[in-house]
């Protein structure tokens, strides 16, 4: 799933993007981006869509059984990284 970032970072999404990427690709088969995005975007149109229908239907699309999900907060002059790896 994408980053959830606060509206004053989203300039900064491609990098914090790359940083997620490199930390998960040293353990996972990550798929992201373009290649998800089409199946993301097929689900959320559906109006009974959920988080966690959405994790399903990717995981059942790219046969795994790990979603990641983060989100990043900034606060003062410090980040708050939350990086979650949900099991289906």
């Amino acid at each position: 799933m994408p980053i959830a970032l606060p509206f004053f970072e989203a300039d900064y999404a491609d990098f914090y993007d790359a940083a997620l990427l490199q930390t998960l690709h040293a353990q996972y088969t990550v798929f992201y981006g373009e290649e998800v995005q089409p199946v993301i975007q097929v689900k959320f149109e559906k109006r009974d869509c959920s988080i966690e229908s959405c994790d399903i239907a990717l995981a059942t699309e790219f046969n795994t059984e790990l979603i990641a999900d983060a989100a990043i907060t900034r606060l003062g002059d410090d980040y708050l990284i939350k990086k979650s790896l949900k099991m289906y």
